[in-house]
């Protein structure tokens, strides 16, 4: 296959994937919040800061400098191998010595006991093999795929069941320890190299160290920015206000970070390849990040219009304070989503530093920020800050990847104008309407706004037409292939040879 070929498909294999998968998550976390109300997800929502703060912490970068690295792989694989594996032990004991404490710091009795079991979930993830990244470098999603959709749906059955015997927040637990382990069981039963041994030789990783490094400080300090936050709601709010924050945060980003996850997993190696041929590389970007606004700003404009309808269908009115999180949140998400398409572009030109140290600025500002904010609004100062500040530092980012590509600044930004005109029209359009027609309630009314969105940020975008980058032609003359090659196999075997 060509490479276009291959991003072309993988491109439509893994968001069939991410879509499915996430699905079952978001249905999981739904019916289980339903049942169990905002305090007792609370408990767990202390479990969850704790164990994405320690990936985050202990996040080594080597497998993003696999992927990036050109050439011959083959004596980095059981190095980076054994020190994930290092890396699981690790966390597991961190979180379960740890638990008391951190039970203490949000006064949440009940999840000491929860996070000593969770605790076993990065020793299972760190026991994972190589073959995701190797797969993911030769763009052959297809397996991973596979594992993902298994893993998903075993997660979600035993949520939904766990939770219906014994209504608590030890569902969430049964469901998040038994998807790693058939995600660990599934990479092993699709990979040609079982690669069971370790190896204490890390003289390898010494061309990975300098790359790895920013890699990891980009994980630790997004990590501060994005969850420091709810560690503060959290301590000087409650557990019920950092469960309801979470939960909106949920709804707000859950379609943009699906979004954001395939293009990690997709931007980093197609632009790696890349990297030798600026002209072709910011062709690919260009492309890629006008598509990628078009589609962001349609999910936006669907969550804020759809939201209100959609908490009290799916959560019920106990959860209904956290809608007014949504719009900020959600501005968030996009950010998020441009964020990842940016550090692409830095990350394949061996840049990784750039954005690094615009991460560094945005936890300054919200350092600075929070406290006020938290005083003057609560919950959501959070968001207002976190949303302020991840537009402005796209304004900035766009700037540097501007000089990196040698393009303008404006015709980085303008990527992004018309969709995000399109999309505030059309939620501001949809949502009068559907407020001032009373007789629209429950489903109706989330028919009404999941439609009216649709068609008039469509009708905009249409309207534009050449003036979007890319072109609506264009668009679509490209998109052709993706669906023909949906069902052709790859040449690569995943096996990473």
């Amino acid at each position: 296959m060509s490479l276009t070929s291959k991003i072309l498909r993988g491109a439509a294999i893994l968001t069939v994937s991410r879509v499915i998968t996430r699905l079952f998550s978001l249905v999981a976390i739904l019916t289980v919040a339903r049942w169990l109300g905002p305090e007792e997800m609370g408990v767990f929502s202390v479990v969850t800061l704790m164990l994405a703060a320690l990936e985050q912490l202990s996040e080594t970068g080597l497998r993003p400098a696999v992927i990036q690295r050109q050439g011959d792989i083959s004596r980095y694989i059981t190095p980076v191998r054994t020190v994930q594996a290092v890396r699981g032990i690790f966390l597991g004991l961190l979180v379960f010595f740890t638990a008391p404490w951190v039970a203490g710091f949000f006064s949440s009795p009940k999840s000491l006991e929860i996070l000593r079991v969770i605790a076993l979930v990065p020793v299972i993830q760190g026991l994972e093999p190589i073959f995701e990244t190797l797969a993911r470098k030769e763009l052959n999603f297809g397996p991973i795929v596979k594992v993902q959709v298994v893993s998903g749906l075993v997660g979600l059955l035993v949520a939904v069941i766990s939770a219906y015997i014994k209504p608590d927040a030890w569902a969430l637990v049964y469901s998040a320890l038994s998807r790693v382990a058939i995600s660990t069981l599934g990479y092993y039963w699709v990979s040609e190299r079982k690669l069971w041994t370790l190896s204490l030789k890390w003289s390898a990783l010494k061309d990975l160290h300098s790359f790895g490094f920013w890699m990891f400080t980009t994980g630790v300090v997004s990590y501060l920015f994005i969850k420091g936050g709810e560690w503060v709601i959290g301590r000087m709010l409650s557990v019920l206000e950092l469960a309801l924050y979470q939960m909106a945060f949920l709804i707000s980003t859950t379609a943009t970070a699906e979004l954001a996850a395939i293009l990690n997993n997709m931007l980093l190696p197609m632009f790696s390849k890349l990297q030798n041929d600026r002209e072709k590389l910011s062709k690919a970007f260009s492309f890629s990040f006008g598509t990628i606004s078009i589609v962001t700003f349609l999910m936006a404009a669907l969550v804020c219009a759809c939201s209100p309808d959609l908490y009290r269908l799916a959560l019920g009115n106990k959860w209904t304070p956290a809608l007014p999180l949504v719009p900020w949140l959600t501005a968030w998400g996009v950010c998020s989503v441009f964020a990842g398409s940016l550090a692409g572009v830095m990350q394949a030109l061996c840049r990784p530093k750039l954005f690094t140290q615009t991460v560094f600025l945005m936890v300054g500002l919200m350092a600075l920020g929070i406290y006020p904010m938290m005083q003057w609004l609560g919950s959501m100062g959070v968001a207002m800050l976190l949303a302020g500040i991840g537009i402005v530092m796209q304004l900035i980012r766009y700037w540097i990847v501007a000089r990196l590509l040698r393009r303008t600044y404006w015709q980085v930004l303008g990527h992004v104008l018309i969709p995000m005109v399109a999309c505030v029209v059309a939620v501001t359009l949809v949502r009068y309407v559907v407020g001032t027609t009373n007789q629209a309630t429950g489903w109706v009314s989330l028919l009404i706004s999941a439609v009216g969105t649709t068609a008039v940020y469509g009708l905009i975008i249409a309207a534009a037409g050449s003036r979007l980058q890319p072109s609506l032609n264009e668009l679509f003359g490209r998109a052709k292939p993706m669906f023909a090659m949906i069902g052709k196999p790859s040449i690569a075997d995943g096996s990473g040879r």
